[in-house]
C-alpha cells in the first residue's frame, strides 16, 4: 500500500501499526527515506517530489523487494512500516535499497528520478531506523527517534543507514 499524507495522519498510521504488531506480539520497525538533494540546486516545481517519491516507491518495491507499507509525508520523505520483518531483515532490506539508488545505473532511465530536472535526479538515499519497542512503544516516539537518526544520516554527508539510539527510561 503507497499513500501520501500529512505528518499527523502519518503518526496515525503508524499508531495503527503498533497497535497491530502490539496485539500480535509482531515485530514493526520503521525507516524514514529522504534524498539527498544538491543543495545548491533549487527546486524547479516543488509540487513534483511526489511523483518522484512515488517512482521511488515503485523502484524499492520492483528492483530493490523492499516489503512493507509505504507512506509519503510531505514531498521529500517516505516512511516504510515492516511489520512482522525481523529486524536484521528489515535493516539487510533497507541497505539494499540504499545501495541500489547509490548505483545510479541500476535506476531505470525511463524513471522520472533519472529523468526529474529538478532535485530528485539520480539521489543517493539518506536513511533513518527505529524499532518497536527499543527505540519507542507510541508512534511519536518511533516517529521522532527515525527522525533523529535521518537528521543524523544527512547531517553525515547523506547515503547512509542511521539507526536510533536506544530508548532509556
Amino acid at each position: 500500500m503507497s499513500e501520501i499524507v500529512l505528518f499527523e495522519e502519518f503518526l496515525g498510521v503508524l499508531e495503527d501499526e503498533l497497535k497491530r504488531a502490539t496485539s500480535q506480539n509482531g515485530n514493526l520497525s520503521l525507516l524514514l527515506i529522504a534524498p539527498d538533494l544538491d543543495p545548491d540546486k533549487p527546486a524547479e516545481n516543488p509540487g513534483a517530489g511526489s511523483s518522484s517519491i512515488m517512482d521511488l516507491v515503485d523502484i524499492l518495491r520492483d528492483q530493490a523487494a523492499m516489503e512493507g507499507r509505504f507512506v509519503s509525508f510531505g514531498y521529500e520523505r517516505l516512511a516504510v512500516i515492516f511489520f512482522r520483518l525481523e529486524l536484521k531483515d528489515a535493516l539487510a532490506q533497507a541497505e539494499k535499497a540504499r545501495i541500489l539508488i547509490s548505483g545510479s545505473d541500476s535506476v531505470s532511465a525511463s524513471s522520472s528520478l533519472a529523468s526529474a530536472p529538478g532535485p530528485f535526479s539520480m539521489p543517493s538515499l539518506s536513511m533513518g531506523f527505529s524499532a518497536f519497542p527499543d527505540n519507542g512503544i507510541i508512534a511519536e516516539e518511533l516517529a521522532d527517534a527515525a527522525l533523529e537518526a535521518l537528521d543524523r544520516a544527512q547531517k553525515q554527508g547523506g547515503d547512509c543507514l542511521v539507526l536510533a539510539d536506544q530508548k532509556t527510561g
